[in-house]
């Protein structure tokens, strides 16, 4: 936010069917990392970081396949501990 740079988004599909959820075990594969269109941040505040973080969650969301999507739900809480 303070840079006011671009956000450039990175997704990643179908990694999950190569490294599994809570495994440390990564099974060989070839999936796809896709580069989203940038996000412009020039006018982001650290007042409002939880709604970008909520617009940012969305469009990572919607560039995934409806597997990937599954049930997660569109409201996005932020852990505000980690600085």
């Amino acid at each position: 936010i303070a840079t006011g740079l671009p956000l450039v988004p990175l997704v990643t599909h179908h990694g999950d069917l190569f490294w599994p959820h809570g495994s440390l075990r990564v099974r060989p594969g070839t999936f796809q990392v896709d580069v989203l269109e940038g996000i412009d941040t020039s006018g982001w505040r650290a007042e409002t970081a939880d709604q970008h973080a909520a617009e940012v969650y969305a469009v990572l969301r919607a560039a995934l396949s409806p597997r990937q999507q599954g049930a997660a739900s569109a409201d996005v809480e932020v852990d505000k501990s980690t600085g």
